[in-house]
């Protein structure tokens, strides 16, 4: 995979594990939660993600996740 291609992949993962960790903070389902993370990675903006992360637990992997 092209170093673009990787780019795009690790921003997707993010979007999704933040969303999915979001979700299960709210109660929402494991299995509905990740059902759910997939479809709403494609759509959200960026300026949404960064808020949500306010809300989310530091998770390992992402040393730059912080909340404010």
């Amino acid at each position: 995979m092209a170093p673009e291609g990787w780019s795009i992949a690790e921003v997707i993962k993010y979007r999704h594990e933040t969303l999915r960790a979001f979700l299960t903070l709210i109660r929402v389902p494991e299995v509905a939660a990740s059902r759910d993370a997939c479809i709403m990675e494609h759509e959200i903006s960026p300026e949404t993600i960064e808020q949500i992360r306010h809300f989310v637990p530091p998770r390992q992997g992402y040393p730059d996740f912080r909340i404010t």
